[in-house]
């Protein structure tokens, strides 16, 4: 039977490090090797140890074998995540309908790790009944309608997560619905959680009481440099700062140096422009 230090070191030869980390592991090795004093090293050891950490909690989050791998290991097992917690399916005539639900754990926080957990579970279920009882609804008129039940397009439903920023400090995820029966339509609900305190965070969070002047001034600027046919959807007359208040849906970036700020379809533009993501500073 393999070691917990053989399976984890499979999972690592498994998976393809991204050229960021992999340039930024090499450098530093280089620098190490030019610099022959003690405290050199030490620097460059921690630089080393720092991406070796950020590319683990990346791994932890996106590679289910890194994952079920490092749960066998105390010290890898002990980071924060959002994993999958479980999947199912429901489909018959009327409906197909795909669930993932996600949890999050090892923050340290068990009350908010069962806070969070319960609502997404409660969250999910009634989204899942709300997409069968409009898939019912959908068929019978349908059928009402003269329509041949074997002519009919059973509508899709997905649920499904995904992890944007992960820290030692922050989570930043979103759960999305995507509904297709003529045409596909998104929802999302972003978390954004600093894990020592437990709290949601908002924009007033990030940039203070005066959040609303300081978000919209980076906005402003951003919009010029959408691409051309984004700017042609946009409804001339929408006031984009009365839409930013603390109920404005965002994420934090990948590198967790931006907030970006997330305009459903049809707020501000036309539907053929989709969602329109803006990036600000922090």
């Amino acid at each position: 039977m393999k070691s917990s230090r053989d399976r984890i070191n499979e999972a690592f030869d498994c998976i393809e490090i991204p050229e960021s980390l992999d340039s930024l592991m090499q450098q530093t090795l280089r620098q190490g090797r030019r610099k022959g004093r003690l405290t050199r090293i030490m620097k460059y050891a921690s630089s080393i140890a720092a991406v070796f950490v950020l590319a683990t909690v990346t791994l932890l989050n996106t590679s289910p074998v890194f994952a079920r791998a490092a749960q066998d290991v105390p010290v890898l097992g002990g980071l924060c995540r959002v994993f999958t917690f479980r999947h199912y399916d429901f489909y018959d005539e009327t409906k197909v309908i795909n669930v993932t639900v996600p949890q999050i754990e090892n923050t340290g926080n068990s009350e908010l790790e069962n806070r969070i957990n319960l609502e997404i579970s409660k969250m999910i279920a009634r989204e899942v009944d709300a997409a069968t009882e409009h898939a019912q609804e959908y068929y019978d008129a349908f059928l009402a309608t003269g329509g041949d039940p074997d002519e009919y397009m059973t509508p899709s439903t997905t649920i499904d997560y995904e992890v944007k920023y992960i820290s030692q400090d922050l989570i930043s995820f979103l759960i999305f619905k995507t509904e297709t029966i003529a045409s596909a339509y998104q929802t999302n609900r972003y978390y954004n959680i600093d894990i020592e305190t437990g709290k949601e965070l908002t924009l007033r969070d990030f940039y203070g009481d005066n959040y609303q002047d300081v978000v919209y001034e980076q906005i402003a600027a951003q919009l010029p440099l959408l691409d051309d046919f984004t700017k042609s959807m946009l409804f001339p007359e929408v006031d984009i700062k009365s839409l930013i208040d603390e109920n404005r849906k965002f994420y934090i970036s990948e590198d967790g140096t931006e907030l970006v700020i997330v305009f459903e379809k049809y707020e501000i533009a036309a539907g053929a422009a989709g969602q329109i993501e803006i990036s600000i500073s922090i």
